[in-house]
């Protein structure tokens, strides 16, 4: 479970990391460039992965797992700032109601 936290932490910093890149106030209302949905894709399944192999709960607390995923990437292409597709990635692990699985977005 430690390596699991320590991995998302991981994602996270990467994500912070990137925020710093260079988004500006006229950018968050545009929708995010090629790259930047690549970067929030990245961070997504990088989580995604991480809790699948490391997860205590085979069954990820009765969530599909996979379909879950599918779901989320998709919402990727909606956010309008790294902020938001940070945002994707939380809400993404939310669903498992897990107080250390979580991925803290930079508000900003």
């Amino acid at each position: 479970m430690a390596r699991l936290c320590g991995r998302v932490a991981t994602a996270a910093l990467i994500g912070c990391a990137l925020i710093g890149s260079g988004v500006g106030a006229a950018q968050q209302l545009q929708a995010l460039s090629k790259d930047q949905q690549e970067q929030i894709a990245e961070i997504l399944k990088t989580a995604y992965s991480e809790v699948r192999k490391e997860y205590y709960d085979p069954k990820f607390q009765g969530l599909d797992w996979d379909s879950r995923y599918r779901e989320y990437s998709e919402r990727i292409g909606n956010a309008h700032s790294m902020n938001e597709g940070f945002q994707v990635v939380a809400a993404f692990l939310a669903g498992l109601k897990d107080s250390h699985t979580y991925f803290p977005p930079r508000f900003g």
